[in-house]
């Protein structure tokens, strides 16, 4: 255990070193500021349907389950929501610390939100990860709560909590939103692991559709 922690550090320090080199307005304030703008120009009724993201596996330990995020469609453009602890201010505070504690829970995570174009620009051009699209029905959600707690969220110093990579990650967060903007109440604990949030919410009767469709460019 304790050479498995060893080399997950280690691969995580690769790992972020690589994102901090990217174009620093992916992650940093400006992702919150992109979903507040994104609450200010849409409402509930604007929602055209709701899908989650598996992004795959990429290279490293620090990839091994992949990511969450959530698409929201609407007729003008389609947003994607996620967290993440990527981030320039996030690296700046803890600086050699940070991979340690992204471990042992004690990181805060930051809110992800841009287009779906950007999104699959960094993860499907330049990163070349699959990415796995699962509608829900979104009859079956409350978009108004959903929407609130976004805003809730964006709004907090420390929107979602700290990371932990055995723990509080994408997937549970993601789970979270979704658990607490069905209409009915899902059963089972929210799976730790991207790849198994989809097969959560079909034994909750929230996807639309059995299969998920690919996203290519």
């Amino acid at each position: 255990m304790r050479r498995f922690l060893l080399l997950l550090t280690l691969e995580l320090s690769l790992c972020l070193s690589a994102f901090a080199q990217q174009d620093p307005d992916l992650f940093e304030k400006s992702q919150r500021d992109n979903l507040e703008n994104f609450l200010k120009d849409y409402q509930a009724q604007d929602i055209i349907s709701i899908d989650v993201i598996h992004i795959k596996h990429g290279r490293g330990l620090a990839t091994m389950w992949g990511h969450s995020m959530m698409i929201l469609k609407t007729a003008k453009e389609d947003y994607v929501f996620g967290v993440t602890v990527f981030s320039r201010r996030v690296n700046r505070i803890y600086n050699k610390e940070l991979y340690s504690r992204m471990i042992f829970g004690k990181v805060p995570m930051d809110i992800q939100f841009d287009t779906l174009q950007n999104i699959e620009t960094e993860y499907v051009g330049v990163e070349k990860r699959k990415v796995l699209e699962y509608e829900l029905d979104i009859k079956k959600i409350n978009l108004v709560t959903l929407l609130d707690q976004l805003k809730k969220w964006s709004q907090q110093k420390k929107p979602v909590g700290n990371y932990s990579f055995f723990g509080k990650n994408c997937a549970t967060v993601l789970g979270r939103l979704i658990r607490l903007s069905a209409i009915h109440k899902l059963h089972g604990r929210i799976p730790i692991s991207p790849k198994r949030l989809a097969h959560y919410f079909k034994k909750n009767h929230l996807l639309l559709h059995n299969s998920a469709e690919l996203i290519r460019l």
